[in-house]
């Protein structure tokens, strides 16, 4: 499982050239896949949308069980085990999916921030979710 957010950062400034750096996670046995909605009120309330009601930057990470949510830092110990982004809009419903997953205890955290590998800047969780994922498909959804 290559997950390309932390994979790829922008080491050029404004010339547009990325860096890989690859992250890569291996799932032994029957993966679980897991996928579900965001509630537009949590979105909205944080300032995560923006004025065409777009979720710029909303992004949901994936923890192992009793792993503190935190941004990526590639010299800690605990890293998320993967992100993403949110998808959808207003009329449609906002919602995340992580085609692979290994089962067992997970914390979802959301933030506004998507993290940037490059940088050292800390980023707020503003909902986490603990969940129990299954071999298969599991859905989790995100609600204030």
């Amino acid at each position: 499982n290559l997950d390309l957010r932390f994979s790829l950062a922008d080491r050029s400034g404004s010339s547009g050239d990325f860096q890989l750096q690859p992250f890569l996670r291996v799932i032994e046995g029957d993966p679980a896949s897991l996928s579900g909605s965001v509630d537009a009120d949590l979105l909205d309330a944080e300032g995560c949308l923006d004025g065409d009601g777009d979720p710029d930057g909303a992004t949901v990470y994936l923890f192992g069980e009793d792993t503190p949510p935190r941004d990526f830092d590639s010299a800690a110990d605990t890293h998320p085990r993967a992100s993403a982004k949110l998808s959808g809009s207003e009329d449609s419903g906002y919602a995340y999916e992580f085609a692979v997953a290994r089962t067992g205890e997970v914390v979802l955290a959301l933030t506004c921030d998507a993290d940037d590998p490059a940088t050292t800047a800390a980023i707020d969780f503003l909902h986490t979710e603990d969940a129990d994922l299954n071999e298969g498909l599991n859905v989790v959804n995100l609600e204030d």
